[in-house]
Protein backbone atom coordinates (compact mmCIF):
# COMPACT_ATOMS: atom_id res chain seq x y z
CA UNK A 1 0.00 0.00 0.00
CA UNK A 2 0.86 3.40 -0.69
CA UNK A 3 1.66 5.86 2.14
CA UNK A 4 -0.49 8.00 3.33
CA UNK A 5 -1.03 11.44 5.13
CA UNK A 6 -2.79 11.12 8.41
CA UNK A 7 -5.49 13.65 9.08
CA UNK A 8 -6.47 14.33 12.92
CA UNK A 9 -8.82 17.39 13.66
CA UNK A 10 -10.29 18.45 17.15
CA UNK A 11 -13.00 20.94 17.80
CA UNK A 12 -15.21 22.48 20.72
CA UNK A 13 -18.44 22.24 21.51
CA UNK A 14 -18.47 25.97 21.92
CA UNK A 15 -17.02 26.65 18.04
CA UNK A 16 -19.22 26.88 15.24
CA UNK A 17 -18.70 24.55 12.62
CA UNK A 18 -15.96 22.11 14.44
CA UNK A 19 -18.84 19.85 15.85
CA UNK A 20 -21.93 18.63 14.64
CA UNK A 21 -23.16 15.38 16.06
CA UNK A 22 -26.73 15.90 13.91
CA UNK A 23 -24.30 15.49 10.46
CA UNK A 24 -22.00 12.60 12.05
CA UNK A 25 -25.67 10.84 12.74
CA UNK A 26 -27.23 11.66 9.31
CA UNK A 27 -30.12 13.50 11.36
CA UNK A 28 -29.73 16.08 8.19
CA UNK A 29 -28.29 15.22 5.07
CA UNK A 30 -25.48 17.79 3.53
CA UNK A 31 -25.10 18.16 -0.68
CA UNK A 32 -21.46 16.33 0.25
CA UNK A 33 -23.80 13.11 0.89
CA UNK A 34 -24.23 9.68 -1.62
CA UNK A 35 -27.27 8.87 0.16
CA UNK A 36 -26.77 5.12 -1.84
CA UNK A 37 -23.40 4.74 -0.08
CA UNK A 38 -25.54 5.96 3.52
CA UNK A 39 -25.75 2.14 4.52
CA UNK A 40 -21.89 1.46 4.82
CA UNK A 41 -21.48 3.65 7.43
CA UNK A 42 -20.75 2.91 11.25
CA UNK A 43 -22.19 4.20 13.75
CA UNK A 44 -19.95 2.26 17.07
CA UNK A 45 -22.19 4.04 19.73
CA UNK A 46 -24.49 6.92 19.73
CA UNK A 47 -25.72 8.13 23.77
CA UNK A 48 -27.61 11.33 24.61
CA UNK A 49 -25.00 13.71 26.12
CA UNK A 50 -27.48 14.69 28.78
CA UNK A 51 -27.87 10.61 29.62
CA UNK A 52 -23.59 10.41 29.83
CA UNK A 53 -23.46 13.63 32.29
CA UNK A 54 -26.09 12.45 34.46
CA UNK A 55 -24.09 9.21 34.38
CA UNK A 56 -21.38 9.91 34.70
CA UNK A 57 -21.62 12.93 37.22
CA UNK A 58 -24.83 12.55 38.88
CA UNK A 59 -22.63 10.92 42.64
CA UNK A 60 -19.98 13.34 42.46
CA UNK A 61 -22.75 16.65 42.31
CA UNK A 62 -24.88 14.89 45.27
CA UNK A 63 -22.02 14.55 47.15
CA UNK A 64 -20.62 18.23 46.60
CA UNK A 65 -24.19 19.38 46.99
CA UNK A 66 -24.57 17.63 50.07
CA UNK A 67 -21.80 19.38 51.57
CA UNK A 68 -22.81 23.42 50.16
CA UNK A 69 -24.27 24.82 52.94
CA UNK A 70 -25.22 28.34 50.47
CA UNK A 71 -28.50 27.09 48.23
CA UNK A 72 -26.84 29.06 46.08
CA UNK A 73 -23.61 26.96 45.54
CA UNK A 74 -25.39 23.87 44.62
CA UNK A 75 -25.56 22.54 41.17
CA UNK A 76 -28.70 22.04 39.71
CA UNK A 77 -27.82 20.54 36.56
CA UNK A 78 -24.13 19.57 35.88
CA UNK A 79 -24.53 19.36 31.80
CA UNK A 80 -26.01 22.92 31.90
CA UNK A 81 -23.91 24.10 34.22
CA UNK A 82 -21.00 23.14 31.92
CA UNK A 83 -22.52 24.57 29.06
CA UNK A 84 -22.60 27.81 30.97
CA UNK A 85 -19.19 27.93 31.68
CA UNK A 86 -16.99 30.04 29.73
CA UNK A 87 -13.93 27.74 31.03
CA UNK A 88 -14.76 24.38 30.27
CA UNK A 89 -16.66 22.56 27.13
CA UNK A 90 -18.80 20.09 27.36
CA UNK A 91 -17.36 17.88 24.75
CA UNK A 92 -15.23 17.79 22.33
CA UNK A 93 -15.19 16.15 18.69
CA UNK A 94 -12.22 14.59 16.82
CA UNK A 95 -11.63 13.94 13.39
CA UNK A 96 -9.64 11.12 11.76
CA UNK A 97 -8.93 10.20 7.98
CA UNK A 98 -6.29 8.65 6.32
CA UNK A 99 -5.42 10.03 2.69
CA UNK A 100 -7.43 12.56 1.00
CA UNK A 101 -10.08 12.21 -1.84
CA UNK A 102 -6.95 11.57 -4.48
CA UNK A 103 -5.57 8.86 -2.86
CA UNK A 104 -8.20 7.05 -0.58
CA UNK A 105 -11.70 7.63 -1.66
CA UNK A 106 -14.40 5.53 -0.68
CA UNK A 107 -15.03 3.50 -3.41
CA UNK A 108 -11.06 2.70 -4.04
CA UNK A 109 -8.85 -0.57 -2.60
CA UNK A 110 -6.98 1.96 -0.43
CA UNK A 111 -10.11 3.21 1.11
CA UNK A 112 -11.38 -0.09 1.86
CA UNK A 113 -8.09 -0.85 4.10
CA UNK A 114 -8.53 2.96 5.54
CA UNK A 115 -12.23 1.68 6.62
CA UNK A 116 -10.68 -1.48 8.59
CA UNK A 117 -7.79 1.00 9.88
CA UNK A 118 -10.32 3.50 11.11
CA UNK A 119 -12.95 0.64 12.88
CA UNK A 120 -9.46 -0.76 14.59
CA UNK A 121 -9.03 2.91 15.63
CA UNK A 122 -12.69 3.86 16.57
CA UNK A 123 -12.81 0.24 19.03
CA UNK A 124 -9.62 0.56 20.46
CA UNK A 125 -10.45 4.37 20.97
CA UNK A 126 -12.00 3.99 24.58
CA UNK A 127 -9.25 1.81 26.02
CA UNK A 128 -6.06 3.94 25.23
CA UNK A 129 -8.24 7.09 26.54
CA UNK A 130 -9.44 6.10 29.83
CA UNK A 131 -10.49 9.61 30.82
CA UNK A 132 -12.02 10.68 27.43
CA UNK A 133 -15.75 9.21 27.50
CA UNK A 134 -16.91 8.00 23.75
CA UNK A 135 -20.64 9.28 23.71
CA UNK A 136 -20.60 9.21 19.48
CA UNK A 137 -18.76 7.97 17.14
CA UNK A 138 -19.42 7.13 13.52
CA UNK A 139 -17.57 5.93 10.18
CA UNK A 140 -18.75 7.85 7.66
CA UNK A 141 -18.36 6.27 4.24
CA UNK A 142 -20.96 8.19 2.39
CA UNK A 143 -18.62 11.52 1.61
CA UNK A 144 -15.45 11.66 -0.21
CA UNK A 145 -13.33 9.60 1.90
CA UNK A 146 -13.46 7.44 4.65
CA UNK A 147 -13.39 9.36 8.03
CA UNK A 148 -13.96 8.55 11.58
CA UNK A 149 -16.02 11.12 13.93
CA UNK A 150 -15.25 10.92 17.74
CA UNK A 151 -17.50 12.77 20.10
CA UNK A 152 -16.06 12.37 23.56
CA UNK A 153 -16.19 14.12 26.75
CA UNK A 154 -13.08 14.29 29.20
CA UNK A 155 -13.03 14.11 32.40
CA UNK A 156 -11.03 13.56 36.05
CA UNK A 157 -11.71 11.53 38.33
CA UNK A 158 -9.33 12.97 41.69
CA UNK A 159 -11.33 15.19 43.64
CA UNK A 160 -10.38 18.88 43.26
CA UNK A 161 -10.06 21.16 46.50
CA UNK A 162 -13.76 22.85 47.16
CA UNK A 163 -14.80 20.79 44.51
CA UNK A 164 -16.31 17.90 42.32
CA UNK A 165 -14.75 14.25 43.39
CA UNK A 166 -15.52 13.74 39.31
CA UNK A 167 -15.74 16.40 36.55
CA UNK A 168 -15.20 17.88 32.84
CA UNK A 169 -11.89 19.14 32.49
CA UNK A 170 -9.72 18.08 29.53
CA UNK A 171 -6.11 19.20 31.15
CA UNK A 172 -6.94 17.01 33.94
CA UNK A 173 -8.20 13.96 31.85
CA UNK A 174 -4.88 13.98 29.88
CA UNK A 175 -2.45 14.47 33.12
Amino acid sequence: MQKLSISFTIGKASQPNTTNIEHNNRDFIAKNIDGKRMRDNITFNSEEIEDVYHKLFDDAVNEYNANQKQKCRRIKDYYEHICESKKTEPFYECIVQFGDKDTASCDSETGKICKEMLCEYAKEFQKRNPNLYVFNSVLHMDEATPHLHIDFIPFYNNKKKNGLSKGVSMKAALD
